[in-house]
């Protein structure tokens, strides 16, 4: 039927009818659970383990034991896997580092090359009605 349970007070928050029902849940020792429509409902089943019928204690150890090496085995490889792609990718950019310094020197003594050209070539200057006119001799 209808529950004479408020659950919102006048200025719209919860009240005692919150309360109330969470006694209510403390009440029944937490093995009920309620669900949007405050119906009681079984709680669910724990996640967990598997059951292993069959299987003793000791050999679902055995076989955790053998599980856990093969996921151990496959980390070493996935790991050893990307060591090696690390350590190619690193000489891969030590080799285009050197290039680039290479690039970079050549660059800096042609620079300097122009600058020395520059400063040491006498340069002769017209002005004729308002132009300049640099020449190089």
């Amino acid at each position: 039927g209808k529950s004479n349970l408020k659950t919102s007070g006048a200025d719209g928050g919860p009240t005692q009818g919150v309360e109330l029902l969470l006694g209510v849940a403390a009440l029944a020792g937490n093995n009920l659970m309620f669900k949007k429509e405050r119906e009681l409902v079984e709680p669910r089943k724990k996640r967990g383990r598997r059951p292993t019928p069959g299987m003793t204690p000791e050999e679902r150890r055995t076989h955790r034991l053998m599980k856990n090496r093969r996921t151990a085995e496959l980390s070493r490889q996935r790991k050893l896997e990307q060591t090696k792609s690390l350590q190619g990718e690193n000489e891969s950019l030590k080799k285009e580092v050197g290039e680039l310094k290479a690039k970079l020197s050549l660059l800096q003594s042609r620079m300097q090359a122009y600058a020395d050209r520059a400063t040491t070539t006498p340069r002769t200057v017209k002005i004729e009605d308002g132009i300049v006119d640099m020449q190089r001799n």
